[in-house]
């Protein structure tokens, strides 16, 4: 099977491109996971230029990765809509509001670098985008890791969007996006990884050395929440 391989861009920490983004919660049964710090472990890439990741898909399919841009955020806003309704969270009355508000934000984000997304297509079609999964970045604070050996420091990645077209399913096309997530996250200074997981997604999220944590979300009135 052949490799194809992604150049990554400068990391946005030394770009200056880091945003305070709105938090997100799935559900009420989401489970919220962050990677264990051991095994955060920063690495940046020999290569000046940044990482190059190869890229295959398991059985007799082939796939190509790269990085999507502002001209993708069409696909990535319906693979949002869709995933809220795989889950059984958004009802077709809301359906073309979040779509249209979520492609407005991603266009914007992915134009200023505020998010990172990494798309998936059959070898040799790449109008035809069959999975994602991205990263949107925000600042922390500095804080000492667990056990007194050392201080955080360093953005958020807060991992979203992961969806696969339900024909790609099952091929382990998530699975190889979310590695290519993880991998420019260790490359670009991201300090903690974290999403929140639906019932159905968390066994893969484990098996990347995803783990819960103790986060609680606040289930009062705020602006925007109905």
């Amino acid at each position: 099977m052949a490799a194809t391989w992604l150049t990554s861009s400068d990391s946005l920490a030394e770009r200056g491109r880091i945003a305070e983004p709105l938090d997100e919660w799935v559900s009420g049964n989401a489970i919220v996971l962050q990677m264990p710090v051991e095994r955060q472990m920063l690495q940046r890439s020999r290569n000046s230029r940044g990482l190059r990741f190869r890229v295959a898909c398991g059985m007799s399919d082939e796939i190509d990765v790269r990085l999507a841009n502002a001209a993708d955020a069409a696909v990535l806003a319906r693979h949002r809509a869709e995933m809220f309704r795989d889950m059984g969270e958004l009802d077709d009355g809301q359906y073309g509001t979040l779509l249209a508000a979520a492609e407005q934000d991603l266009a914007a984000w992915l134009a200023a670098g505020d998010y990172v997304s990494f798309v998936a297509s059959p070898h040799g079609r790449p109008a035809e985008i069959v999975a994602g999964a991205g990263i949107q970045i925000r600042k922390l604070l500095p804080r000492p890791l667990p056990g007194g050996t050392g201080i955080r420091l360093g953005p958020e990645g807060i991992v979203l969007n992961v969806f696969t077209e339900r024909a790609w399913r099952r091929r382990g096309v998530a699975e190889r996006l979310m590695q290519h997530v993880i991998d420019w996250a260790r490359s670009h200074g991201i300090a903690r990884l974290v999403l929140h997981a639906s019932p159905d997604g968390r066994p893969l999220y484990e098996r990347l050395d995803f783990e819960p944590t103790n986060e609680m979300r606040y289930t009062g009135e705020l602006p925007g929440t109905p």
